[in-house]
């Protein structure tokens, strides 16, 4: 399967500062884990809710 993607948005952002918050990152103390590869929870999907906080950050 491919799709064509565009970027919604492009900038930096503290990711040890939003790591409290985002929910799908459960083990805090690992929480570079989570973006080996591509950011997600373990190929599911992230929540809608972390993804407009991380969009929201840049």
């Amino acid at each position: 399967w491919r799709a064509r993607l565009e970027p919604i948005k492009l900038g930096l952002a503290d990711f040890e500062k939003l790591v409290p918050e985002l929910t799908f990152i459960v083990k805090k103390e690992r929480a570079t884990v989570y973006l080996v590869g591509t950011p997600a929870n373990l190929r599911r999907p992230i929540p809608v809710k972390d993804a407009k906080r991380l969009i929201n950050s840049f």
